[in-house]
């Protein structure tokens, strides 16, 4: 009998931004084992100095945080990187809240603690093989 097939899509190097350990861990590696390469950052201003070094393709990033949140951090990606894909992550939100970051500029938005299989489709989406 053959093993099952798992195909993994195009690696991507995403960055994790959460305040909370122990979500940064969990979800790469979750990611990782999706096949893509992950670095973690525990506050928008770690993040933002990663990125400047580092060629992401997307910004996993958690709202509110202590200090900047994910707001300006999206913020700021857009002002010296417009093309960098920031998706959101929040335990906090509605449809008008999700409307606005969509507005701001975010690529996606998804609930905490988000689905493996949504945050994988989605990552999927915004950044295409």
């Amino acid at each position: 009998m053959t093993e099952p097939f798992r195909t993994f899509s195009k690696s991507r190097y995403l960055l994790i931004v959460d305040d909370d350990p122990a979500v940064r861990e969990v979800l790469a590696t979750l990611l990782v084992e999706e096949g893509h390469r992950c670095a973690t950052a525990e506050d928008a201003d770690q993040a933002l100095a990663m990125i400047e070094g580092e060629p992401f393709d997307l910004v996993l990033s958690d709202l509110k945080m202590p200090g900047r949140d994910g707001l300006w951090l999206l913020e700021a990606i857009r002002r010296i990187l417009p093309s960098l894909p920031v998706v959101i992550l929040t335990g906090h939100a509605g449809r008008d809240r999700e409307a606005e970051l969509l507005e701001r500029g975010a690529a996606g938005f998804l609930l905490k603690p988000p689905s493996i299989p949504d945050l994988v489709e989605l990552i999927g989406r915004v950044v295409p093989d």
